[in-house]
C-alpha cells in the first residue's frame, strides 16, 4: 500500500479557523509487515495520538490569544494612518512687485539745461587766385616743309624731242626723307608738357604730284604706291582719302596702293595735323629759357608708272612731288603745373550764441559737458573751378577758448592742439564735411551768470548769452597736377572759398555739467496698481482670513522699506511728509504704519556721499489677510502709493543735471510661504484618504487550502477605533468597514463619524466600539451595533478595508496648519472569541492513493466486504459528520464505486469530558474499479447544539485510527503495498490485532 495521509485530527480546528495549516501524518512509524489470517484481515492506515488545541496553535503568532480559564480567542490591535496630503500655497512671490522709479522733478521750472543749443550758422569767403600760364608757340610755328621731286626718267626712254610708241609703259619712281623740328617755349610754372593740340584745322600736310609736260603724252597713269610717313608723335586726320585710295595708319603713315588715275595727269592727297605727344621730350634751359626742342626725319617713297599715247617728248615741265606742312597754328597743351604757393588768408568772425530754457532757479553756469552725439560741422563750398586738386591746402580753425573737443572722437583728417580748441585740417576735408566733437563749454570758475526773461503766461526763461570770436587761416596751394591749358585759362583769376560753419545741436550730459542753484522743492506723488492672481491654490480654501507666512527659513520676514536715488545731482536732500501705502493684503506690523498699512515719515535729511542706499524703517510681515478665493483663485488687488517731498538745500552746488532726480523705492518682498490658514475650508476626505486595508492573511492562511462553508456564523467580533482628527475643525462624515472573508463574502458596515476639531496641537479624537453587545464596550467608547451585525457576521475576515467619507464643511472657520500632510490616525482593536453558532462544513482529501487497492481487486474480494474504519476521541464541544468520494487521477469521482459513512465523530459531553466514537466507512459497486482509486475526498460538517454557543478552548484535544478491514484472507507481501522506494522495509511489524478492535 502508498502512505496515507489523514487530517480528521484537525477537522474543527481547520473549520473554525484555529490553526495555520492542516498538519500531514503519514505511516512511518507503523508497522506494515502484517500476518494475515485465513478468516479476514486488518490493516492500519493511520494513527494520531491524543492532540491539544494548544499544541497546534503554536505557529499562529499573536493572533490567537488564550484567556485565563483557557479560552481561545482572535485579536489584533494595530492603527491605520489616513494621510491627506497638504494643502500648499505656492509661495506668494509678487505681493509687492519690484516698483518702477519715480522721478521727482527739481521744480516745476524743471531745473535742468534743455536737451541741446545751436551755434549760429555762418559761412566764411575767402578769395583764391588762380596762376596764370602763358606757352609761348610763336617760334613753335611749323616752317612750310617743301620737297620738290624730280624723278630720273631715263635718257633712253625720256629724251626731249623723242618721239614715244603707244603703250609705252615707263615708271617715275622716288624717295627720300626729311627733317622736321618742333619748338615751344615752357613757362616756369610747368615742369612738362605732355601733348600739344593744334587749331582746329590749322596746321595742314598736303602731298602734291604732276608729270608736267609728260602729262601730254599719258594714255594711263598709276601709282603703285606711296608712302609718307611722319615723326610717331604726330597725329593727323585724313581731310581727302581720294575716294578710298588713300589710307592713314597709326595717325602718322599716309599710304596709297595700286591707284589707277586713268588720263588724270596728277594727285593731290591732304590731311590735318591734330596734335604732338611731346611726353617723352624734357624740357631744357636754352638761352635762359626752358624749352622744347626735338627733330626727326619724315621719310617718302612713290612708285608711279605712265602708259604712253603715241607723241614727242617735251621737257618744258619736269614731272615733280610737293609735301608741304603750314599752317601750324598752337590751340592747345596738356601740362603738368608745378605747386604753387598762394599767399595765406586770415580771418576773424564774431561768434554769438544763446543757451535758452534754463530754470531761473539756476543762477550761475560753470560747466557744460556735451555727450558723443553732439558736434559742430565745418563744411567748404565748391571753389566753382573746372580743376581739382585743392584737396590738401591746409586751413586752421580756431576755436573760443571756452569750447573744449574731443580728440580721441575727432576724424583722423585733423589735429587738434594741446588746449583742444585749435583745429588743423585740410580742404578735402572740410568739403567732405567735417564734425567738431565737441565735449564741454567750460566757462570757468567764475561761471556765465544766468539772465531771466518774461516769456508770457507766467512763465520765465533762463538763459545765458556769449559774445566770442572764430578765427580761421587758409593756405591755398595750386597743386602740381596735370591741367589742360584751356581749363586753366577758364579759371585764371580770383574765386571765393566759403568756409561754412553748421548750426548743430549740442547735447548736454547733465551728470558732468556744474552750477550753482537756489534752494528747491518738489512734490512727488507715486501710485501702482497691484493686481495678479495665485493660481492653482487648493479646491479646498474657500475665503482667507489670514495665512500666516515666513521665509522658506521658517522665519518671520523682517521688511526693510528703503530707497535709492540716482541722477541726483547734488550731494544732500531733505526728504519730507512722506506717506507709503502698503497693500491692504499685507499682515504687517510696525512703527508708524496705521490700520490701513500707511507708513509715515515726517521728514528725513539724506547724506548721498554717506548713503548709498536710504533705510526709511522696518515692518513685520506675517502674512497675507482678506483675500477673495474665487474658482481656485487668490485674487490680489490693491496698490502700492507713495507721495511726499523732496527739497534740495540752499547754496547746492551742482555737479551734473538732469530733468529729474530718480528716487526708486526698495520694498521688495521675499518669496513668502504659507504656514497656517485661518479661515473658511470645504475639505473632503474621500478626495484625499485612500481606503485602508487591515491584514488578516496570517490568521486565514491557517485554514490552508481546505473550503470551508459556515453556515449560520461564529460569534460576532468586538471592534474597538479610535479615530484622530489634526484639522481645526470638525469633521463630519461616515465611517466604512468592509470585511472580505476567504469564501469571497462581503460584509458591508457603515458607522456615523464625527470626529472632534483639534485644540492647539493635540488633535481631536473619538472612540467607538462596533459590537452586538454594548456590555462589551470599553469606558469611554461609545458602542455602537450595526443592523444585523451578530447575524450575518459569519466567519473571520481575510482582510478588513476602512475608508472615511465626509469631512469639514464650509459652515466652519478653522485655523489648519499649511504644506504638511494631515494625519487621521485609526487605532483599532479586534478580538472575537473562537465560539461557533450552528454549523460548519469543511471539504479536503486523502491524497497519493493510486495503486492502493489494485492487488485487492484481483484477489475476489467483493465490494462489500472492503471498508473502513474509524476510532476516534474527542473533547470538541461539536460533532463532527464524515462524508467520502473516491476520486481518479484527474480529480473526478470514480464512476461505478461509493462511499458510505455510518455514524458521527461525538464531541465532548455536558461536563466537558471526551467521548469515543466508531464509524465505519462502507464500498458499493464494482471492484475492478479500485484499482482507479487515486484520492479519497472527505466531506466533514461540524455541528453546534442549536441555540448553544460552542467555545473552543485550548485544553480541548482529538485522536483517530484508522484501518482497512476484509473479511477473507490473502497472501501476499506486505511489501507490495508500501511505496516505492520507502525507508521502511527493515521496520518492526506486531499484529495489526494488539491495537485495534475489529
Amino acid at each position: 500500500m502508498r502512505k496515507l495521509y489523514t487530517t480528521l485530527s484537525l477537522l474543527a480546528l481547520t473549520a473554525f479557523g484555529a490553526v495555520s495549516c492542516v498538519a500531514d501524518y503519514d505511516l512511518e512509524n507503523i508497522n506494515t509487515e502484517i500476518t494475515l489470517g485465513g478468516d479476514g484481515l486488518t490493516a492500519p492506515l493511520g494513527y494520531i495520538e491524543k492532540v491539544t488545541l494548544d499544541s497546534l496553535l503554536k505557529e499562529t503568532g499573536d493572533i490567537i490569544q488564550q484567556e485565563p480559564n483557557g479560552d481561545l480567542k482572535v485579536a489584533m490591535d494595530s492603527s491605520i494612518t489616513f494621510k491627506v496630503d497638504a494643502i500648499n500655497i505656492d509661495p506668494i512671490e509678487d505681493v509687492i512687485p519690484e516698483l518702477e522709479p519715480i522721478h521727482a522733478y527739481l521744480s516745476d521750472k524743471n531745473v535742468a539745461f534743455p536737451e541741446g543749443f545751436s551755434l549760429p550758422e555762418q559761412t566764411y569767403a575767402y578769395e583764391v587766385e588762380v596762376p596764370t600760364y602763358t606757352i609761348n608757340n610763336d617760334a613753335a610755328k611749323l616752317p612750310d616743309f617743301r620737297c620738290d621731286i624730280v624723278p630720273s626718267l631715263g635718257v633712253k626712254e625720256f629724251v626731249e624731242g623723242v618721239t614715244i610708241p603707244a603703250d609705252f609703259v615707263a615708271p617715275i619712281t622716288a624717295e627720300g626723307e626729311e627733317v622736321v623740328d618742333l619748338y615751344f617755349e615752357c613757362p616756369d610754372e610747368v615742369s612738362r608738357i605732355n601733348k600739344v593740340w593744334f587749331a582746329d584745322k590749322g596746321a595742314h600736310i598736303s602731298v602734291t604730284f604732276d608729270l608736267g609736260s609728260l602729262g601730254s603724252l599719258a594714255a594711263n597713269n598709276r601709282i603703285n604706291s606711296l608712302n609718307v610717313t611722319l615723326p610717331d608723335y604726330y597725329y593727323l586726320e585724313l581731310n581727302d582719302d581720294m575716294n578710298g585710295a588713300a589710307t592713314l595708319t597709326n595717325g602718322h603713315i599716309l599710304t596709297i596702293d595700286n591707284h589707277d588715275l586713268g588720263d588724270k595727269t596728277s594727285f593731290s592727297l591732304s590731311a590735318y595735323l591734330v596734335s604732338v605727344d611731346m611726353s617723352k621730350i624734357d624740357p631744357v634751359e636754352k638761352d635762359g629759357k626752358r624749352v622744347i626742342e626735338y627733330a626727326d626725319n619724315l621719310t617718302y617713297s612713290l612708285d608711279y608708272q605712265i602708259t604712253t599715247k603715241s607723241g614727242t617728248v617735251s621737257f618744258a615741265t619736269t614731272p615733280s612731288m610737293h609735301i608741304v606742312i603750314d599752317n601750324a597754328l598752337f590751340g592747345d597743351a596738356e601740362v603738368v603745373s608745378n605747386a604753387i604757393e598762394l599767399d595765406p588768408i586770415v580771418a576773424e568772425q564774431d561768434l554769438s550764441y544763446r543757451l535758452n530754457g534754463l530754470s531761473p532757479d539756476i543762477y550761475t553756469i560753470r560747466h557744460i559737458a556735451f555727450s558723443d552725439k553732439s558736434d559742430i560741422r565745418l563744411i567748404v563750398g565748391d571753389l566753382g573751378l573746372p580743376i581739382e586738386g585743392w584737396d590738401d591746402c591746409k586751413i586752421v580753425i580756431e576755436l573760443p577758448d571756452c569750447f573744449q573737443l574731443d580728440a580721441e572722437r575727432l576724424s583722423s583728417a585733423a589735429t587738434l592742439n594741446s588746449e583742444g580748441h585749435i583745429l588743423t585740417t585740410t580742404i578735402g576735408a572740410l568739403v567732405k564735411g567735417l564734425q567738431l566733437p565737441v565735449a564741454a563749454i567750460d566757462f570757468g570758475q567764475e561761471g556765465v551768470p544766468v539772465q531771466v526773461e518774461d516769456i508770457g503766461d507766467g512763465k520765465h526763461n533762463g538763459f545765458v548769452e556769449i559774445n566770442d570770436h572764430l578765427s580761421v587761416s587758409v593756405y591755398p596751394v595750386f597743386p602740381s597736377a596735370t591741367y589742360m591749358l584751356s581749363e586753366i585759362t577758364e579759371a585764371m583769376g580770383t574765386h571765393q572759398l566759403a568756409v561754412r560753419l553748421s548750426a548743430t545741436n549740442l547735447y548736454i550730459i547733465p551728470e558732468e555739467s556744474n552750477f550753482i542753484i537756489n534752494e528747491i522743492s518738489n512734490d512727488i506723488n507715486f501710485s501702482e496698481k497691484i493686481e495678479f492672481d495665485i493660481n492653482d491654490v487648493p479646491a479646498e480654501l474657500v475665503s482667507v482670513e489670514r495665512i500666516s507666512m515666513t521665509d522658506a527659513e521658517g522665519e518671520i520676514v523682517d521688511l526693510a522699506i528703503e530707497f535709492s536715488l540716482s541722477d541726483a545731482p547734488v550731494s544732500h536732500l531733505i526728504l519730507r511728509d512722506f506717506k507709503i501705502s502698503l497693500p491692504q493684503c499685507l499682515w504687517i506690523e510696525g512703527e508708524n504704519i496705521d490700520e490701513n498699512n500707511v507708513m509715515t515719515i515726517s521728514e528725513r535729511s539724506v547724506d548721498l556721499a554717506a548713503e548709498k542706499r536710504i533705510h526709511l524703517t522696518t515692518i513685520r510681515v506675517l502674512g497675507v489677510k482678506n483675500m477673495s478665493v474665487t474658482d481656485g483663485q487668490i485674487a490680489i488687488r490693491d496698490s502700492v502709493s507713495i507721495n511726499g517731498r523732496v527739497s534740495i538745500p540752499k547754496g547746492e552746488i551742482m555737479s551734473g543735471v538732469t530733468e529729474d532726480i530718480v528716487i526708486t523705492p526698495y520694498i521688495e518682498l521675499p518669496a513668502l510661504y504659507a504656514r497656517q490658514f485661518s479661515g473658511r475650508v470645504n475639505v473632503q476626505l474621500d478626495k484625499y484618504v485612500t481606503p485602508q486595508v487591515i491584514d488578516l492573511s496570517e490568521f486565514t492562511e491557517a485554514l490552508g487550502d481546505a473550503e470551508i462553508e459556515i453556515t449560520e456564523g461564529l460569534v460576532a467580533p468586538v471592534i474597538n477605533l479610535e479615530v484622530s482628527n489634526p484639522i481645526g475643525a470638525a469633521v463630519e462624515g461616515t465611517l466604512h468597514l468592509t470585511a472580505y472573508y476567504i469564501d469571497d463574502s462581503v460584509l458591508p458596515l457603515e458607522v456615523d463619524l464625527h470626529v472632534n476639531a483639534a485644540e492647539g496641537d493635540q488633535a481631536g479624537v473619538t472612540k467607538i466600539c462596533i459590537t452586538d453587545d454594548a456590555a462589551n464596550a470599553p469606558a469611554g467608547y461609545t458602542a455602537i451595533t450595526p443592523e444585523g451585525y451578530a447575524e450575518i457576521f459569519h466567519n473571520i475576515p481575510s482582510r478588513l478595508e476602512v475608508s472615511v467619507t465626509g469631512g469639514v464643511g464650509t459652515d466652519q472657520v478653522c485655523t489648519l496648519p499649511l504644506g504638511c500632510d494631515y494625519v487621521f490616525d485609526l487605532s483599532y482593536s479586534l478580538s472575537m472569541p473562537l465560539a461557533l453558532r450552528g454549523e460548519v462544513t469543511y471539504a479536503g482529501k486523502f491524497g497519493e492513493l493510486a495503486g492502493t487497492f489494485n492487488e485487492i481487486a484481483d484477489l475476489g474480494i467483493q465490494i462489500n466486504e472492503l471498508g473502513l474504519v474509524i476510532y476516534a476521541t474527542s473533547s470538541l464541544p461539536v460533532d463532527v459528520y464524515v462524508d467520502m468520494t473516491p476520486l481518479n487521477a484527474e480529480g473526478n469521482p470514480v464512476e461505478g464505486l461509493q462511499t458510505n459513512v455510518d455514524g458521527c465523530i461525538k464531541g465532548c459531553d455536558a461536563q466537558g469530558a471526551a467521548q469515543e466514537s466508531k464509524l465505519a466507512v462502507s464500498f458499493s459497486g464494482s471492484v475492478a474499479v479500485l484499482a482507479d482509486v487515486d484520492a479519497l475526498a472527505y466531506s466533514l460538517r461540524l455541528a453546534a447544539m442549536p441555540g448553544s454557543v460552542a467555545q473552543l478552548n485550548a485544553n480541548q484535544s482529538v485522536s483517530a485510527r484508522v484501518i482497512v478491514k476484509a473479511e477473507k484472507g490473502l497472501t501476499f507481501d506486505i511489501k507490495d503495498f508500501l511505496e516505492e522506494g520507502s525507508d521502511d522495509d527493515d521496520d518492526d511489524y506486531t499484529d495489526g490485532d494488539d491495537y485495534y478492535e475489529e
